[in-house]
């Protein structure tokens, strides 16, 4: 699943055990920016993981677990 960002607000996106990942694309995101990104299981026993790369696909960032427990990111 790939989501195109229009300006600020919130988007979602459902993961299956076929569809395991979500891509959500930032077009008018600048360095320096500040962003939040929140990744939430809503049913099951999903681990979430959300990683932030730039448009030439290199790595800005990662957030595996919120906290310990917490499996969200």
């Amino acid at each position: 699943q790939s989501i195109v960002a229009q300006g600020a607000g919130s988007y979602t996106g459902t993961i299956t055990n076929q569809d395991y990942f979500a891509t959500v694309q930032l077009p008018g995101v600048a360095a320096g920016q500040t962003i939040t990104i929140d990744a939430q299981a809503t049913s099951g026993n999903l681990d979430t993981l959300v990683i932030l790369l730039t448009a030439e696909g290199e790595w800005v960032g990662e957030n595996d677990d919120r906290e310990q427990g917490n499996f969200n990111s």
